[in-house]
């Protein structure tokens, strides 16, 4: 079935072998019928629902495929195509959202995914909620790639804007504390617009008192306002 290319048949056999038998020999026929089958997602049209069922016959149902770099990064690319469609056929953004969020925490999360995933939520909902997919791939291989996205920073500084409790805000504050290299200017620059009351203020002064980064009547603000 490899030979001949009949992906759908082969996908449909694989689950035939006794699980002590599928050795690496069919784990690679597991990673040929999911790059052969899901190939054709790849071209133009087809739906939300149709690229994500078509993910979901592969992966994770096959976990021998979280080895697979190829598959991976096609996972990626049609999941998020996928829930592009998702936001712009009509579905309940929320709804669209929430499936990204599992889609993007299914091990192993890649920091591709969640900062493709971030621009999209960003485009497509708002600026803050980015900040949550940003800091899910802050911390797993390749995350250093999120502290230097283009569109972290602001994303970062509009979620520090929210009340200390969202998620929004606890996801800004990661992301403000693993990058602070790339960040901490952008959040920085964001204290001289905000009030001593502010969400921002509660959000950052820990953060900025960590780091030494302000001084004088500033300084005095954040130790004003306690732990968070």
């Amino acid at each position: 079935m490899a030979a001949a290319r009949n992906w759908l048949e082969l996908r449909d056999r694989l689950t035939d072998l006794n699980p002590a038998a599928r050795d690496a020999h069919w784990s690679s026929l597991v990673e040929q019928a999911a790059l052969g089958e899901l190939a054709s997602q790849t071209a133009p049209g087809g739906t939300f629902s149709e690229r994500l069922t078509a993910l979901e016959r592969y992966y994770p149902k096959f976990p021998s495929l979280s080895g697979s770099p190829q598959f991976l990064a096609l996972r990626t690319s049609i999941g998020l195509e996928a829930f592009r469609r998702c936001f712009t056929e009509g579905h309940d953004p929320a709804k669209c959202r929430d499936g990204l969020e599992r889609f993007v925490h299914v091990a192993p999360v890649s920091a591709d995914l969640a900062r493709g995933a971030a621009r999209l939520v960003g485009l497509n909902l708002n600026r803050s909620t980015s900040a949550v997919f940003f800091a899910a791939g802050v911390d797993v291989p390749g995350g250093d790639a999120v502290c230097t996205d283009p569109d972290v920073a602001y994303s970062t500084v509009v979620a520090l804007q929210k009340p200390p409790d969202w998620r929004e805000a606890k996801a800004a504050r990661t992301l403000a504390e693993r990058c602070w290299e790339t960040l901490g200017t952008a959040v920085i620059e964001e204290v001289a617009h905000e009030t001593a009351d502010s969400y921002y203020l509660r959000n950052v002064c820990p953060i900025l008192m960590e780091h030494k980064a302000v001084t004088g009547l500033r300084a005095a603000r954040c130790q004003a306002l306690g732990p968070r």
